[in-house]
């Protein structure tokens, strides 16, 4: 409707207009302006894939990924990298105002191709086929795309990102592989072997040296591989195996990716009483130390525990006493009805 000097006329025109804006903290570029927006039908938001195979169908639609019949990008590979948009957007220390875009995983994708090229190009292999370090080296396509927190600033962009990545290899991992015995892989680094993958290394290179863990491509079926394909496949699907182990925390593995058996912590407790000890070796000895550290941590006399005076009260050096343990304690070393009648002053202490 427009109004010629005050007088309203409809013209009959068959026109739908369609606006889009950016996100809220995209300053005042793109953003629809309260007038205007009072004044449109109908105001529809967008939102992120949904499921991971909706964000798969949008980067492979859109990434720059079919690079003729020499790249093969196995299917494992594209879900992690859309798993890490996905970790990204559920991470607290990722500002939710800026979201996550789906640029991060179509850039991402485009990255991790483009360092298999370099790879194969200069070792003259094919076919060529992404692995899971290729996503590692593609870590500047993810830290420019992260608006942190003031947690996640303090921790930094980089951190985050190897953290999204092994988050993400470890989801696809459970999807694939999550009902498979891979004891056996996990017993060969228990036992004292190790094996550490260079990123330069050949295709061929790799695969010798994953066949030296038992049992690692024994599964590459549920990956859509079988032990016929080419090497560039098996040593991308071996890979992903140890990695998704290590996301697990089933392996364990250094910085400079060499895998090795997880450091498990010491779960038995020695008992700290003199009498129990071993009365041999490195246990007794340090049966005693404990106990001779818990006899030296003796509270003083507390003045205001008057009827207690000259009752020391041991403590474990690592745990303060609970107030029953007070009370069972003064009660045995002395019948004093204090300890007795005065169990919730003690326990206020």
């Amino acid at each position: 409707d427009v109004q010629i000097k005050g007088y309203p006329i409809r013209l009959p025109l068959d026109v739908c207009m369609v606006f889009t804006a950016n996100p809220e903290d995209y300053t005042a570029r793109g953003k629809i302006v309260t007038p205007l927006k009072d004044r449109l039908g109908s105001e529809i938001r967008t939102h992120y894939p949904s499921t991971l195979e909706q964000g798969v169908a949008i980067t492979q639609q859109e990434a720059w990924a079919d690079r003729g019949p020499l790249v093969q990008v196995p299917r494992f590979i594209r879900e992690v990298v859309e798993g890490v948009a996905f970790a990204a957007r559920r991470e607290k220390k990722i500002d939710k105002r800026s979201g996550v875009s789906q640029r991060l995983p179509i850039s991402a994708l485009e990255n991790a191709i483009s360092n298999a090229e370099r790879r194969a190009i200069g070792l003259h292999e094919t076919p060529i086929v992404p692995r899971i370090a290729d996503i590692y080296a593609a870590l500047p396509s993810l830290t420019g795309k992260l608006e942190l927190e003031y947690e996640g600033e303090l921790v930094g962009a980089e951190r985050i990102a190897r953290d999204l990545i092994r988050e993400a290899v470890g989801e696809v991992f459970s999807v694939y592989l999550g009902s498979s015995d891979l004891k056996s892989v996990t017993r060969h680094f228990e036992t004292g072997g190790s094996l550490k993958l260079r990123d330069d290394a050949t295709s061929a290179d790799t695969l010798h040296q994953l066949r030296q863990v038992p049992g690692l491509f024994d599964h590459v079926s549920a990956l859509g591989l079988s032990e016929s394909d080419p090497a560039p496949l098996l040593a991308s699907a071996g890979e992903f195996i140890l990695e998704g182990l290590w996301a697990q925390k089933k392996v364990g593995r250094s910085d400079d990716r060499g895998f090795v058996a997880i450091e498990r912590k010491n779960e038995v407790e020695l008992d700290l009483d003199p009498a129990r000890a071993p009365a041999h070796g490195y246990l007794a000895r340090g049966a005693k130390r404990r106990a001779d550290a818990r006899q030296r941590a003796v509270r003083p006399h507390d003045p205001e525990l008057d009827g207690l005076a000259g009752v020391g009260v041991a403590y474990h050096p690592r745990r303060p006493l609970r107030p029953s343990e007070v009370v069972e304690r003064l009660t045995a070393q002395r019948d004093d009805p204090v300890a007795r009648h005065e169990p919730c002053r003690l326990g206020r202490r």
